[in-house]
C-alpha cells in the first residue's frame, strides 16, 4: 500500500495503529529542508545552494 500524506499526522497515526508494519518514509525536500532550518541563517545560504544539485539527480 502507498499512502501520500504531506503534513497529516493523524493519518500516520492512524496506520500505524491499524497496519504495523507501515512505513514512513519523508520526501527529500522535506528532510533537507529540515535540516536547513536547523543551521544558522549564514550557513543556510550555502547549503541550500549545494543541497540543489543533489536534489535534483
Amino acid at each position: 500500500m502507498l499512502v501520500i500524506g504531506d503534513g497529516a499526522p493523524g493519518l500516520w497515526a492512524v496506520l500505524s495503529e491499524f497496519y504495523s508494519g507501515t512505513r514512513h518514509d519523508p520526501l527529500e525536500v522535506h528532510k533537507a529542508a529540515d535540516v536547513l532550518s536547523h543551521l544558522p541563517r549564514a550557513c543556510a545560504t550555502q547549503a541550500q545552494r549545494s543541497l540543489v544539485p543533489v536534489l535534483e539527480s
